[in-house]
């Protein structure tokens, strides 16, 4: 915050300046003001489970999840306004279960859990570095973050471990765990076979960048860069290919889905969606909606069955992308 006005009225000090790109002014809500407030919604991932969609992420500094049963009908989901923001959510057997940091006065981390999606409560989490991103699998739910990682079989009790790295992503196989993220600079991935032992898998030279998410179908596993790289595991983790989307393409976000995998993509200023039976052989799809004035880019997606949900910006703004089949 940056003060530019000190004054004394009525035996009471007010200040006035800047609080990031909005107008700070002590002792008033400036959120009533038009145009004195600069709203922020940012959508982080996307989960799907029967009857419901979820979204997480953060409205003007708290953290923020909605829910809608179709994926079109979206409501703001309730529970005790805070300070921070989620950064991914997963369905598993016990519930949901929403993971990301806690600000302001009490930093660290952050986890809220769910029956139904609906309605949240945030239970005890242990102390340490938020997490980043969860999955569920044989072993359970399993979080991770910068140098730890979180079991949990009933979303009540967590085991902690160390993991060698900085992991962004998490998914879950048929009888194990892969992160992937960086060491450094350099990109990682990582399997255990219960969560809570974590081995380093090697990877194909000529990455230059971390690797930013992964998703899991039976034992295959697709993890992606910033770039048009694609990384494919056939056996859990334990080994891993190249796989190029195609040329010009940045990948943005990957999913599962009932027939493989879906990929997003940036081409230029547009978005680019790709669809994979197998993980190795992509091909463009040609879909509305993505193309157009501005910068688009899809960030996050999730199979709702045979349907895509998408969500990414158009020119910096919110926006929400479905697509019945893919095809």
């Amino acid at each position: 915050m940056r003060s530019s006005g000190l004054t004394v009225a009525n035996g009471k000090i007010a200040v006035s300046g800047r609080q990031g790109d909005d107008g700070y002014l002590f002792g008033v809500d400036l959120r009533t003001v038009p145009g004195a407030v600069h709203p922020e919604r940012s959508v982080r991932s996307l989960a799907a489970g029967p009857g419901v969609s979820v979204a997480v992420g953060s409205t003007n500094g708290n953290a923020a999840i909605w829910t809608a049963p179709d994926g079109r009908a979206w409501k703001r989901a309730g529970f005790p306004a805070t300070a921070s923001l989620l950064s991914d959510a997963v369905r598993g057997g016990r519930g949901w279960l929403a993971v990301g940091r806690a600000a302001g006065t009490s930093p660290g981390p952050l986890a809220l859990t769910s029956q139904d999606g609906l309605t949240w409560q945030r239970p005890r989490f242990p102390a340490g570095p938020p997490p980043v991103a969860a999955a569920t699998g044989p072993s359970g739910y399993v979080a991770v973050g910068t140098g730890v990682a979180w079991r949990s079989a009933d979303l009540s009790t967590w085991s902690r471990a160390g993991l060698d790295g900085a992991p962004a992503d998490v998914a879950a196989t048929s009888r194990a765990y892969a992160a992937v993220g960086g060491r450094g600079k350099e990109p990682a991935a990582w399997t255990s076979p219960d969560g809570l032992r974590w081995t380093a898998a090697k990877l194909p030279p000529g990455l230059t960048a971390p690797l930013t998410q992964v998703a899991a179908k039976g034992d295959t596993l697709v993890a992606i860069t910033g770039g048009a790289a694609a990384l494919v595991s056939t056996d859990a983790g334990a080994t891993w290919t190249r796989r190029d989307l195609g040329p010009g393409l940045a990948a943005t976000a990957v999913a599962a889905t009932p027939g493989g995998f879906v990929a997003a993509a940036s081409a230029k200023d547009d978005a680019a969606v790709l669809t994979s039976s197998d993980g190795v052989n992509w091909r463009r799809l040609a879909v509305p909606g993505l193309t157009g004035p501005g910068d688009q880019r899809l960030t996050a997606l999730t199979a709702m069955g045979p349907a895509i949900l998408a969500t990414g910006t158009d020119a910096d703004a919110p926006i929400l992308w479905h697509a019945r089949t893919l095809g």
